[in-house]
């Protein structure tokens, strides 16, 4: 697909294609009005448990609803499932994947993926999204897990990319996911870091940028590039 944007309001990456996959969690839950954006912009969504209420609240019909469904008490979500059941995968509450490992089996590597209902809650549950998100499909599909506060791409080996954003963000962190992330290299931010990034000493936090894009590359490992939005930091979770 011919290279664009990958705009999700307040930050946009640049030369991806404009178009994507989206998949909605249920952790916390995006501003609707957020969600429509990132929806605007997706070949398909996929939902996951709780986010099938998710983008129901924003307008948005998922091509697949994937879980145990175990979360959705609304009545809206209920009549919705029972209406689709061609769309919907209902999967036992013991079982040996997550939602979320389960809707990445489904969704094929050829357009980035974006996965909303990411953030927020339980640690355990977060530290699963991050390392099952890096785990899916191989080193070149472009990954992004965000929503209107936190923003997260995902950079395999040999990878690269430019990041926009619309406001200052509150803090950008470059986040080593393996042992050792070699070979980086930034261009637009405050503090240039070292080339060897390592997980267990992570000293690349609360950066800055200098107004402008920035570029992040690396050679080899798994590194996050962390976005913090500034006008929505110190909202609640609540």
């Amino acid at each position: 697909m011919e290279s664009g944007s990958l705009n999700l309001g307040w930050v946009s990456f640049a030369s991806l294609p404009s178009r994507w996959n989206l998949a909605v969690l249920g952790g916390r839950r995006p501003d609707p009005s957020w969600l429509k954006l990132a929806a605007s912009g997706a070949e398909k969504v996929w939902a996951a448990d709780a986010g099938v209420a998710y983008a129901l609240a924003a307008g948005i019909e998922s091509h697949r609803a994937i879980g145990d469904f175990d979360s959705l008490k609304d009545p809206q979500s209920i009549e919705w499932l029972a209406g689709h059941p061609e769309r919907a995968a209902r999967f036992p509450v013991e079982k040996d994947l997550t939602d979320f490992q389960i809707v990445l089996e489904e969704i094929p590597p050829d357009l980035p993926l974006v996965v909303t209902g990411f953030w927020g809650g339980r640690f355990d549950h977060l530290y699963c999204n991050v390392f099952s998100l890096m785990g899916w499909q191989g080193s070149e599909a472009v990954r992004v897990a965000c929503d209107e506060r936190e923003c997260m791409a995902l950079l395999g080996p040999r990878g690269s990319l430019t990041v926009s954003f619309d406001g200052e963000p509150a803090a950008v962190s470059l986040l080593a996911l393996t042992e050792q992330v070699s070979g980086v290299r930034t261009d637009g931010l405050y503090w240039t870091p070292q080339p060897e990034l390592k997980m267990t000493f992570p000293y690349t936090v609360s950066n800055k940028t200098t107004g402008r894009p920035f570029r992040v590359s690396l050679e080899s490992g798994w590194l996050g590039v962390y976005l913090c939005s500034r006008e929505n930091a110190l909202v609640s979770d609540r």
